[in-house]
């Protein structure tokens, strides 16, 4: 084997990490399917056991902490990066079990090792980091039909399988050269020229299928004969300020005002909406977000054991009334001392038909699991989080959903809610999948990120496209500072953006069932 200077390979390990960074871009995703060939020759050619698990270990921790930038624990960080060390362990054990192993057979083993030990690691990370799977990037470019056949998984793979071949190209056409002239021979020639036709090969073929996957979802989808009208919202920040009453006692002149700042938010949003027929309304993730304890309202407390948020079910309840419309809305509810982060369905009379409650929760954001002890760098950065943070106080610990909620149009529509993350999370969109529901509805809220939402909301929108695709069912997204608007199983997407006069957006669409 070509013996490269060890520390030129070193480097570009490095390099492939950053370069990695850009296949999030919204011009990037090209670069998927080289950005890991620099890896994947390091991997091959070198022999140090030492080096081959520092390189990996630089290679993706450089990787996350520039994509998820935004996370300051550095122990999901450590946790993702461990369990991707499982690929150079791998490697390790095939070049001394077969010691004259070829290019094209380690080349085949990483490919695949990678795409299986980094879905693995984003899969059991303790932050949801599907968003920074190398399939993502193929969410909004010719390849996307293939989550059809793949999903996520499968997008990776095939990414992967296209740096390998290129890795197998360049190693070849390397030794190829190394060579003098006088022993070069046509057979070693072929190799790498096999290997770029295989590549294009691939390429083409995976367009074709894409393609072909992408025009039968909407066939399908088109064929469907219901529909329903939904009117989809989604706000700024500044929708209602940053204003968030915590749950503490309140004065009656405290309370007068809060009550009177929701009443004027929620006539804004009527405002909107009067006059007009709709099968749905769905508001997003905190559309106010308020959290007064101890202020039940009596039906609710009755039917469901809510004990928190009167104003706001109160509010939520009469929108739905006077528009005759049932209504989705989410705010945080007690339950038997219990704090949950809630989907509640309104129906046309205002009552509440039923409740999701968030199945999986975010490390650090909704759940510590440390009890009152927080490392040291939380203190130093406390100023820049929510003082609602459940590291400083366990008050603010949600609980976890036991069960999945199918909700019921009175067309006949089935459908699942995703909260926030969880549409991002692909065991979650299959489990609604094969509960039988017609779409699925993401209500979510990033106003936790402070610099880089545009980027950010690409990834998300790329990602949320795969499983539209994949589960063939639309997707309707709803959020705080994230678009309103469908995702269609064939890929299709219709938003409005939520940077609006009004800080306010409203989509009006159809869905097909």
């Amino acid at each position: 084997m070509y013996n490269q200077n060890k520390m030129k390979l070193f480097f570009i390990v490095v390099s492939s990490a950053f370069l990695a960074v850009l296949i999030f871009t919204p011009y990037g995703f090209p670069l998927v399917f080289v950005f890991l060939v620099p890896y994947f020759i390091f991997l091959i050619q070198e022999n140090s056991v030492i080096k081959l698990f520092l390189g990996s270990f630089l290679f993706k921790l450089i990787y996350w902490l520039v994509l998820t930038y935004f996370i300051l624990d550095p122990l999901p960080y450590l946790w993702l990066v461990a369990i991707f060390l499982a690929l150079p362990a791998g490697i390790i054990v095939l070049k001394r079990v077969i010691r004259s192993a070829g290019y094209l057979l380690l080349l085949t083993f990483v490919s695949v090792g990678y795409s299986i030990v980094d879905y693995l690691a984003v899969k059991y990370s303790l932050i949801p980091a599907f968003i920074g799977y190398l399939g993502v990037a193929l969410g909004n470019g010719y390849f996307l039909g293939l989550a059809k056949y793949g999903g996520l998984f499968g997008l990776g793979l095939f990414a992967a399988l296209i740096n390998g071949v290129l890795a197998f190209f360049i190693l070849e056409y390397i030794d190829f050269y190394r060579r003098s002239i006088k022993i070069r021979r046509f057979a070693d020639v072929k190799n790498f020229i096999f290997a770029v036709i295989f590549a294009l090969f691939i390429l083409f073929l995976g367009i074709f299928i894409s393609q072909w996957g992408i025009a039968d979802r909407k066939k399908e989808y088109v064929s469907l004969n219901n529909s329903f009208k939904a009117a989809i919202i989604s706000v700024d920040y500044d929708f209602d300020g940053g204003f968030y009453p915590s749950p503490r006692y309140f004065s009656l002149e405290q309370i007068a005002f809060i009550e009177n700042f929701i009443a004027k938010k929620i006539s804004v949003l009527e405002e909107q909406l009067k006059n007009k027929h709709f099968d749905l309304v769905v508001l997003p993730e905190a559309l106010l977000d308020v959290e007064l304890s101890d202020s039940a309202d009596a039906k609710a407390l009755t039917d469901f054991k809510i004990s928190n948020n009167d104003v706001l079910i109160r509010e939520f309840s009469g929108l739905a009334k006077r528009l005759k419309t049932p209504l989705l809305a989410n705010f945080v509810t007690i339950r038997e001392k219990n704090r949950y982060n809630s989907a509640v369905f309104f129906g046309v009379g205002g009552e509440i038909l039923g409740i999701y409650d968030k199945n999986i929760l975010v490390y650090g954001g909704e759940y510590w699991p440390f009890g009152n002890w927080h490392p040291f760098y939380y203190d130093i950065f406390r100023s820049r989080l929510s003082p609602r943070l459940p590291v400083f106080n366990s008050k603010y610990a949600y609980t976890p959903g036991s069960s999945d909620k199918i909700f019921n149009l009175a067309r006949g529509a089935r459908f699942g809610v995703l909260i926030c993350l969880e549409s991002q999370i692909p065991d979650r969109v299959a489990t609604l999948e094969r509960a039988g529901v017609n779409f699925l509805i993401n209500p979510s809220s990033n106003n936790w990120i402070k610099i880089g939402l545009e980027n950010y909301l690409f990834m998300s929108l790329n990602l949320r496209r795969i499983m539209a695709v994949s589960s063939n069912k639309p997707i309707i997204i709803s959020g705080r500072r994230d678009y309103a608007g469908i995702i269609f199983p064939d890929g299709r997407v219709e938003i409005a953006d939520f940077k609006t006069p009004l800080n306010l957006a409203i989509y009006e669409g159809e869905i097909r069932f």
